[in-house]
């Protein structure tokens, strides 16, 4: 437990920090997703993303990819200020296939990490482009920040398993998750919270059982063989704030799956 404690201090210290560096406009791919999975594939502008709603509606700017020396993860939101007073990114309708309420995107925004890439120094500023705006690389200093999720939304968790979320050329031809589990590997990744979650705990009627590992692909692995069919998942975020959700193994596996994440699911929960 002490582990904990000392992963969340530290979180609360690297928060506060206020960092400068250099970040590239990058144009998206139409299958791009990030190994957050946090984009869905098949995307082509903003609107057609199948990501996060706060992405969606231009609550946050821009979605980012950060190298591993960055003190982030999957979900973090960053509030990012051009050091040039003088810098606007112009992404207008001849720049962009989005189709934006703003055309010029001032010194200062909200971005969300979905993507930690190899390189250790990259910073990138994800969106859809038809071509490269004149200027491409900006002096930004950047700090976390809460992510502007609205009271009444709901928080997001994508289930994965060996297949779905795994396979983009996989044929899937029914349309329930159950026919593609495998006992030995369910993943879980949370999706749209204020600050993301760094911690999941499971139990049973209130019971420990044991914290989650996190995988390769930047989720979290549940346990083979789950004892009971109901089960809470006790989630911790980086301001060492705590939620619980009541999940059954029955919802997951009825749960219709997801193309956009190549045979995922995507459950919607509130806190308890």
């Amino acid at each position: 437990m002490i582990t904990y404690i000392i992963i969340i201090f530290f979180f609360h210290y690297t928060r506060a920090i206020k960092y400068i560096t250099n970040a590239t406009i990058h144009s998206l791919d139409y299958n791009f997703v990030g190994n957050c999975l946090f984009h869905g594939n098949e995307s082509n502008s903003r609107q057609t993303s199948h990501g996060i709603k706060m992405y969606r509606d231009e609550r946050i700017k821009f979605t980012i990819s950060v190298g591993r020396n960055f003190p982030f993860n999957c979900g973090s939101c960053i509030l990012i200020n051009l050091e040039n007073d003088f810098d606007k990114i112009y992404l207008n309708n001849n720049l962009t296939i989005e189709r934006k309420n703003n055309r010029v995107i001032y010194n200062q925004f909200i971005g969300i990490v979905i993507d930690i890439v190899p390189d250790y120094d990259i910073f990138l500023l994800n969106t859809y482009l038809k071509k490269d705006p004149i200027q491409n690389n900006y002096l930004i200093n950047y700090i976390e920040h809460p992510c502007p999720f609205l009271d009444g939304e709901y928080n997001e968790f994508l289930f994965c398993s060996s297949i779905p979320c795994h396979n983009p050329n996989y044929l899937f031809t029914k349309k329930k998750f159950k026919y593609y589990y495998n006992e030995y590997y369910l993943t879980i990744h949370p999706r749209n919270f204020r600050y993301n979650i760094i911690l999941i705990k499971l139990f049973y009627d209130d019971q420990y059982f044991e914290y989650l590992q996190v995988t390769d692909e930047n989720g979290y692995l549940m346990p083979s063989h789950l004892k009971y069919d109901k089960f809470y998942l006790e989630c911790t975020d980086t301001v060492g704030r705590i939620f619980q959700y009541l999940f059954s193994l029955d919802e997951i596996l009825n749960s219709n799956i997801n193309l956009h994440y190549h045979g995922g699911t995507i459950l919607y929960k509130k806190s308890i």
